[in-house]
């Protein structure tokens, strides 16, 4: 940030930072316990960081000012990459069922032509983007979106007594 505000940009223009997010950091999952950490560590800090960012006070006018820097998270369901993709689902037909609720894997060059498309090119995009085959690209609404209703409840179902046993 201080690298942005450095260097004035003409007005109307914007300087963007894009984050790389994952669904993950917006539905918990019990199978990646620790990704999932440090992908809600990603939205969150995107989050604060997009209306921290967009405004700086300035002493000599007493009052904020925009800044023209903007912040965004890009939260892609599953991609077709090294992490996740035909080889690594048929490992794990947990993950597998949880690919096929978000509609099946995404390509990595549609995941980053929406974040352009609907980050980078609107000025007026909100924080957090969810690319999802089932869905579309969409900015994150609040609420349980239905695909974590449905991990939630076959979590349940496989261990509805799980968590409590480790905690007694």
């Amino acid at each position: 940030l201080e690298a942005f505000e450095r260097k004035p940009v003409e007005d109307g223009t914007s300087r963007v930072i894009l984050n790389v997010g994952s669904m993950a950091g917006l539905i918990p999952t019990t199978v990646m316990p620790v990704y999932t950490a440090t992908k809600y560590a990603v939205v969150g800090f995107t989050r604060a960081m997009h209306v921290a960012a967009s405004k700086r006070y300035d002493p000599s006018i007493k009052k904020n000012v925009p800044t023209g820097i903007r912040v965004h998270a890009v939260c892609p369901s599953f991609a077709d990459t090294g992490m996740v993709n035909a080889d690594t689902l048929a490992k794990d037909p947990r993950n597998k069922r949880t690919v096929e609720l978000f509609g099946g894997l995404l390509t990595p060059d549609f995941v980053s032509e929406a974040a352009f498309e609907k980050c980078v090119d609107d000025p007026a995009a909100r924080a957090i983007l969810r690319v999802t085959p089932v869905d579309g690209v969409k900015f994150d609404e609040p609420g349980l979106h239905p695909v974590e209703k449905a991990v939630r409840n076959n979590a349940i179902r496989a261990d509805p007594w799980g968590t409590l046993r480790k905690i007694m």
